[in-house]
């Protein structure tokens, strides 16, 4: 990508056509800067994967439902006990 670049007042150029063209640049620069880190993870992803592909997932603790209760208390607020209650 090549961009030649003048001073504002030696040109004869439209103001809104040269930040378009500098809006365009800058989308490319993003866009090739996003390209190079896309390639670099799947290099990372190609030698984690390589690494070691007998790994085995190990699961404990499993929690159900019937096991797993909250304890939460008596609720004595006013709002339980006296729902209708004026302030």
């Amino acid at each position: 990508m090549i961009a030649m670049i003048k001073n504002f007042n030696e040109t004869d150029t439209d103001p809104i056509e040269t930040a378009k063209t500098c809006s365009l640049i800058e989308s490319e620069r993003r866009i090739s800067k996003l390209r190079l880190k896309l390639e670099y993870l799947h290099q990372i992803a190609e030698t984690h994967s390589t690494q070691d592909k007998t790994e085995s997932i190990h699961m404990a603790n499993t929690v159900t439902e019937r096991d797993f209760t909250i304890e939460r208390g008596d609720n004595t607020s006013p709002r339980i006990t006296e729902p209708f209650a004026k302030d």
